[in-house]
């Protein structure tokens, strides 16, 4: 396992360590309110730690490869993370359930970065392409109606906003 140490700077003691990853750590972020990190590792998985115990809160399977890095979303609630398998991945950061894959990519996918009000989301990747994602529902039932000619089933609908039913 590849754990995560934290040490005081100002005594350089070993405060905590985080023990989970079976792979290298390739990434960490902190929770806009800093009760929570998220990091993603070379084992495909995300995880989510209590800042203060040190316990493990989350663990996010689904990437086919490496996950490079993590980002909270601004209000908190969700978690972006991306990975070699060519994807970004929103995943619920209360229950870790995977609420969208976003695809696009030809290469991996090597940064991403929340709008500030958190209703898109940019990424950028190895196929040298920078794809912006509408990620909030109304604003995307909006993108999606100006451009259509008819009125969508309710099957379609859910299908735009990837609900199961």
């Amino acid at each position: 396992m590849a754990p995560l140490e934290f040490w005081a700077l100002d005594t350089g003691r070993e405060l905590r360590t985080l023990r989970g990853h079976a792979g290298s750590v390739w990434s960490i972020a902190w929770s806009p309110d800093g009760r929570e990190l998220a990091t993603g590792s070379d084992d495909s998985t995300a995880r989510v730690w209590d800042v203060r115990t040190g316990n493990q809160l989350l663990r996010m399977d689904g990437h086919q490869g490496s996950v490079w890095s993590t980002a909270w979303s601004p209000d908190g609630s969700k978690l972006a993370t991306w990975s070699w398998d060519k994807t970004v991945k929103l995943w619920d950061a209360r229950s870790g359930r995977e609420v969208l894959t976003l695809r696009g990519h030809e290469g991996p996918v090597y940064s991403v970065a929340w709008e500030r009000d958190g209703k898109r989301l940019a990424s950028a990747g190895g196929d040298r392409i920078a794809q912006l994602y509408v990620i909030d529902p109304n604003e995307l039932l909006q993108v999606v109606r100006s451009r259509m000619t008819r009125d969508l089933t309710p099957g379609e609908s859910r299908r735009y906003l990837n609900e199961q039913r």
